[in-house]
């Protein structure tokens, strides 16, 4: 998780994943303050105003590393306004802009630290960032490419890249860029994890898994691997275990109405009942809209004997998403083991009518045609 912002200027929830990036890549030290011959210095000034833009900008990185980005803002500003302007300090004002939230404000002050500075690596990938914040991926990516090209060992670059070629579906592109982002920082775990991920989106469960864990080896509290571990568990067929790694997720942020609901789904495959008729319930409660959820909610409390308990939940699944089948399947079965056949039928023949076309059709047919009370 990102550091506690100042002043309760913590980002959206669509910027955490730029945190993520932002981990593996620390601010730049200020440049040696003896001498002159400065790189990325806007225009002539003084020593003594030369002298004074280093302390303030000394001071912002203090203030920086203590993860106070609305102090450090200030005093990168004030270096600044001291009578000159650094590169890294304009670069620095970015980024507290960035882990601030603001993403949007914080590209033009990238794009100025690029022109006094065009070989900072450090800002060809904090500006990318931005562009990825914007939905622009083909910017992002250039922006990327040319980070690395001055940097090769650029892990939070590489791994941008990864995630740039697994959303896009180029699986071998994404696992090559993952990997190198593991080589540059192998002491890290989200490199790990977004290997794993790739890995997971490929198909390839196991390796999806030993990747996880390895990055859980090296920070157990890396929420989102614990998140895809429990997608690569129940790929393998393994829901209580699947089960277990979403209740560590969800013990860290109980919000996530899909994780109670894949945790439900997994307890149902791994017949405990009890337990997923618990998490399937806070998944309902949470998201108005899931019918899936309810559905599930209705095969757990059916599992349990809460007979008209599922069958209000089926109904809730039903409504919620009207032409859902699966709903009056599940009402239908259970009607018809309590030999309320009127209903039954009716709940099959809506099953029909919204999936002609199921593998269950022929059996569902073939249950009305035998069923008591047909014409």
């Amino acid at each position: 998780m990102p550091p506690t912002c100042p002043e309760k200027r913590c980002p959206p929830p669509g910027a955490r994943a730029l945190f993520a990036l932002l981990a593996l890549c620390a601010l730049a030290p200020a440049p040696s303050t003896t001498g002159g011959g400065e790189s990325g210095v806007a225009f002539a000034a003084s020593p003594r105003d030369s002298a004074r833009a280093r302390r303030f900008h000394r001071e912002g990185l203090d203030w920086y590393r203590r993860g106070r980005y609305v102090e450090a803002l200030r005093a990168f500003r004030q270096s600044t306004f001291a009578g000159v302007e650094l590169a890294e300090a304009v670069h620095a004002q970015g980024l507290c802009t960035l882990q601030l939230g603001g993403a949007s404000e914080a590209a033009p002050l990238f794009e100025r630290a690029l022109e006094l500075d065009p070989a900072n690596a450090e800002a060809h990938y904090h500006l990318a960032l931005t562009r990825l914040s914007a939905q622009r991926a083909g910017e992002a990516r250039e922006h990327l490419e040319r980070a690395l090209a001055l940097d090769s060992s650029h892990a939070g670059a590489h791994l941008a890249l990864a995630r740039l070629h697994d959303e896009a579906g180029r699986h071998e592109e994404a696992l090559a860029s993952a990997r190198r982002a593991v080589a540059a920082a192998p002491a890290e775990a989200r490199p790990r994890a977004q290997l794993g991920l790739v890995f997971l989106h490929a198909g390839a469960a196991d390796s999806a898994l030993h990747w996880l864990d390895a990055a859980l080896a090296a920070d157990t509290a890396l929420f989102e691997a614990h998140v895809q571990r429990g997608r690569a568990l129940s790929m393998l067929g393994r829901p209580a275990r699947a089960a277990a790694a979403w209740a560590t997720a969800l013990a860290a942020d109980s919000t996530r109405a899909d994780l109670w609901a894949a945790r439900g789904a997994a307890l149902i495959r791994a017949e405990r009942a009890a337990e997923a008729v618990l998490s399937l319930r806070r998944a309902v409660r949470l998201d108005s809209l899931d019918a899936k959820s309810a559905y599930n909610l209705g095969l757990a409390l059916d599992a349990q004997g809460a007979a008209e308990k599922a069958l209000a939940a089926y109904r809730e699944a039903a409504r919620r998403d009207p032409d859902y089948a699966d709903p009056h399947l599940g009402a239908g079965t259970l009607l018809l083991r309590l030999e309320r056949f009127a209903e039954a039928r009716r709940a099959f023949g809506r099953f029909l009518e919204l999936a002609p076309d199921s593998p269950r059709a022929a059996e569902i047919r073939d249950a009305l045609e035998t069923m008591p009370g047909g014409d």
